[in-house]
């Protein structure tokens, strides 16, 4: 079953923030699965997409220029994962 919610940012972004947020609210959806569930196999690979180069840039560099708001989302998403 799919279901999607509507997030309000309350702010214009530019495209790179608004695909560094997709990111961000992906990795939301997976740390709520892997809290959620007991049945986790010991090496699970997450898969992302996104086709925003720059956003995928700065997540993998962790070089949020505009906000560093989502930077600490990430980290602490990143190490809810660990």
């Amino acid at each position: 079953m799919h279901y999607f919610e509507i997030y309000r940012l309350h702010k214009p972004l530019d495209i790179v923030s608004c695909e560094v947020k997709g990111i961000i609210l992906a990795l939301e959806n997976v740390v709520e699965y892997c809290s959620g569930t007991i049945y986790r196999v010991a090496d699970e690979v997450l898969y992302i997409m996104c086709d925003c180069d720059r956003a995928i840039e700065s997540i993998l560099k962790g070089n949020f220029e505009r906000n560093s708001l989502s930077k600490r989302q990430f980290e602490a998403l990143i190490s809810q994962l660990e």
